[in-house]
């Protein structure tokens, strides 16, 4: 029975940590397809004074680039992450649902 509560216990964290990573993909999408579309962030807009001021179009095309791919490479590795835990509460899901059938 003590063992049952731990896994629950430990099950109700994983959903947690899951509804957490849910909010960091849905934010990290947001930011990507800002970026990709355009939107100015401030990120974007002060990369930009900087490039109007230095005179060089390319520097400003280059760091938008490289911040959209770092910003797809961080949403990937927040997916992977979340996939993990989808994983890992799948599997609590079958401990607790043993456990809970052992003790009714």
């Amino acid at each position: 029975m003590i063992e049952a509560g731990k896994h629950l216990g430990a099950f109700s964290i994983q959903l947690v940590i899951l509804a957490i990573r849910k909010q960091a993909l849905h934010i990290c999408h947001t930011q990507a397809a800002s970026a990709i579309g355009g939107s100015p962030t401030q990120e974007t807009t002060k990369l930009r004074m900087i490039s109007k001021m230095q005179h060089n179009p390319v520097v400003q095309e280059s760091r938008d680039t490289a911040n959209t791919k770092g910003l797809v490479e961080i949403c990937s590795q927040i997916e992977r992450a979340f996939l993990y835990d989808v994983g890992n509460a799948e599997e609590l899901a079958k401990v607790v649902d043993t456990g809970m059938d052992l003790i009714c």
